[in-house]
């Protein structure tokens, strides 16, 4: 069993040998609990993130949304577009068709 020890600033050093078996690095933080009279420590795992993947997959959905051919609208034409789908809308829904 290894031991350590409090200091006087409340911090408790972990032995080398459990930071490297938990793969504990400077700044790594835990979860901090008693259980049954001990005090118990789980290290919580931060999620990691592979940045060239996610800029890669950004550009990919922003590549789709670009339509090289498509007419930027104001938003008043935006609004008349809109409001023409639902008056057709509801015509048809008035003539009995779904």
């Amino acid at each position: 069993m290894l031991t350590a020890r409090l200091s006087s600033k409340g911090q408790v050093v972990i032995p080398s040998a459990l930071r490297a078996e938990l793969h504990l690095e400077p700044g790594s933080r835990f979860d901090v609990k008693i259980e049954n009279g001990r005090l118990m420590l789980a290290p919580i795992k931060e999620p990691e993130f592979d940045l060239e993947a996610i800029r890669a997959a950004v550009d990919k959905v922003a590549g789709c949304l670009y339509r090289p051919d498509r007419v930027m609208t104001s938003e008043e034409e935006d609004e008349q577009a809109i409001m023409k789908m639902l008056a057709e809308d509801d015509e048809r829904i008035r003539r009995g068709e779904e």
